[in-house]
C-alpha cells in the first residue's frame, strides 16, 4: 500500500492599498499548511479588523490541526466567525463588520478548500487555469439565472453586492463552503481578492498564471499587471504543492505595521 505524503505550500503574496483607497482592508496569510485571502467588506465599518480577524483566527483555528474532516472544519470556521462577533461586542465601533474569506487548507496529501463571499480560489494544473470558488455575489446569481451575460457582469453598477459574507452570525454558517479539493505536486493556487479578478482580463490573467515564473516573481507579476486599471485594494497569494513549505507570515491589514506589503 502506498504512503500518503505530506504535501506543503510554497507561497508568496503581497497586499497593497489601491490607487483610489485610503486603506487597506484586505489581509492575507500564507504558512506551509494554509492560505488564506479575506477582503473586509466596502461600506461597513472596521473593515480592516474584520478581514484581520477572520484570517488571524483562521489561523490559529487550523493551528496544530491533521486528519480534517468537513465537519472538524465547520466547527473551526465556527469559531473563526464567532471571534467577529466577540470582536463586535468588545468593541461597539465594529458593529457591522464583515469580510469574505478564502482559504486553502493542506492536510498530508489532502486539501480543503473553505470559501465565502467573492474572493476568489483559482488552481493552476496542466497549463490551464481553473476558478475553483464561486462568487456569493448579486451578478453570479443573476449570471446563473441567465439574466445577464457574463459580458454585463464584468461591468455590472452592482457587481460589488454580496449575497453572503462573514458578519459575526450564526447565519453565516448556511453559506460558507467547505469543499474537499485534490492536491496535485506541482499544481499551483492563486487566491486573491476582487481588487485582482474584477480588473485584470481573464485572459490575461490566464496567461501569467500559466507562465514559468517562480512563485514569487508571479505574484509580483500580477501586482504589476494590476495596479495601474484597479480601483481596490490588491491582495494575491501564489502556492505551489509540493514538498517546500513557507515561513508563516501575514499581510494586509493583517500584518505587523512594519512589514512589507511583498512576502515570499
Amino acid at each position: 500500500m502506498a504512503q500518503s505524503v505530506n504535501l506543503s505550500l510554497n507561497a508568496a503574496g503581497y497586499s497593497v492599498v489601491g490607487p483610489r483607497r485610503r486603506d487597506n482592508q484586505d489581509s492575507g496569510h500564507m504558512s506551509s499548511q494554509l492560505v488564506v485571502v479575506a477582503d473586509g467588506v466596502g461600506g461597513s465599518p472596521c473593515g480592516d479588523i474584520a478581514s484581520m480577524t477572520a484570517v488571524t483566527a483562521l489561523a490559529d483555528a487550523l493551528h496544530g490541526l491533521h486528519s480534517l474532516t468537513r465537519e472538524v472544519l465547520t466547527d473551526r470556521v465556527q469559531w473563526v466567525n464567532q471571534q467577529l462577533a466577540e470582536r463586535m461586542v468588545k468593541d461597539p465601533c465594529c458593529k457591522g463588520m464583515a469580510t469574505t474569506m478564502t482559504g486553502l487548507i493542506v492536510d498530508g496529501d489532502q486539501g480543503w478548500l473553505v470559501h465565502v463571499g467573492d474572493s476568489r480560489a483559482y488552481r493552476m494544473h496542466d497549463g490551464a487555469l481553473e476558478q475553483i470558488s464561486v462568487d456569493q455575489s448579486w451578478v453570479q446569481m443573476m449570471l446563473e439565472r441567465n439574466e445577464i451575460s457574463p459580458e454585463e457582469l464584468r461591468n455590472h453598477p452592482m457587481r460589488n453586492m454580496l449575497m453572503h459574507c462573514l458578519t459575526g452570525s450564526r447565519r453565516d454558517l448556511e453559506a460558507i463552503r467547505i469543499l474537499p479539493v485534490e492536491m496535485i505536486p506541482g499544481d499551483r493556487w492563486l487566491l486573491c481578492s476582487d481588487g485582482l479578478s474584477s480588473y485584470l482580463p481573464a485572459p490575461r490573467l490566464e496567461t501569467l498564471c500559466t507562465s514559468e515564473l517562480p512563485v514569487a516573481e508571479l505574484a509580483e507579476a500580477l501586482h504589476d499587471e494590476v495596479l495601474p486599471c484597479t480601483k481596490d485594494n490588491v491582495t494575491v497569494v501564489v502556492a505551489e504543492v509540493g514538498q517546500i513549505g513557507t515561513p508563516t507570515a501575514f499581510i494586509g491589514a493583517a500584518a505587523p505595521q512594519d512589514s512589507r506589503a511583498m512576502v515570499g
